[in-house]
């Protein structure tokens, strides 16, 4: 996998962890072709749903979160 700070700044990768340590991390599911499904909690009742895809050169996560692409959520699943 490729270093996440390559996809994700500091800040980004410093709330994931945040998401991962308090459990909203709710659902992650491997497909065979490598490929993310994701869905993670803002922890104030909402859910956001991932679709990321991973090889040995990159990280592409999109999600229903208004950010979008390679957000929190996306990173909280990655990790």
């Amino acid at each position: 996998m490729p270093p996440l700070n390559r996809y994700f700044d500091s800040a980004t990768l410093q709330r994931a962890r945040s998401y991962v340590s308090k459990g909203h991390v709710k659902d992650i599911e491997k497909r065979p072709n490598g490929m993310l499904l994701g869905k993670v909690s803002n922890g104030r009742g909402m859910s956001y749903r991932q679709t990321i895809h991973i090889d040995d050169r990159r990280i592409e996560g999109y999600c229903s979160c208004p950010v979008g692409f390679n957000c929190k959520h996306v990173a909280a699943v990655v990790l």
